[in-house]
């Protein structure tokens, strides 16, 4: 995952290569438990994950179960096109904070939601 940011605009640039060999992803997969937009091989994981009796997200180390896991579908498509890096572009919406006594509030963590 890489996010850089500026003052007017975030980037995400999502890599269709599997965490676990590196290789280009054939299935893009993750848990339905799992909250990240990266995904992983299905069938990398499943022959990895065959001598285990707890399965893990390789990238977040979730527990999961076989009926949890779920095909990225829409990432699908784009790696039957050829496209193996996504760039995601979302404009920056500047806006001060102000708790309930007035004071500004300081942002520490930023998420990005993709639309």
């Amino acid at each position: 995952m890489n996010i850089l940011e500026d003052s007017a605009c975030r980037i995400y640039t999502l890599h269709l290569a599997c965490p676990v060999k590196k290789d280009l992803i054939k299935i893009p997969t993750r848990s339905n438990w799992c909250t990240h937009p990266e995904v992983f091989d299905l069938e990398t994981f499943l022959n990895d994950m065959q001598y285990y009796l707890q399965w893990r997200c390789p990238i977040c180390k979730k527990l999961v179960k076989y009926q949890d896991l779920i095909e990225a579908k829409d990432l699908k498509k784009y790696l039957d096109e050829g496209k193996t890096t996504l760039v995601f572009h979302k404009p920056r919406i500047v806006k001060e904070l102000f708790d309930s006594n007035n004071e500004e509030i300081t942002c520490e963590k930023e998420v990005i939601v993709i639309d």
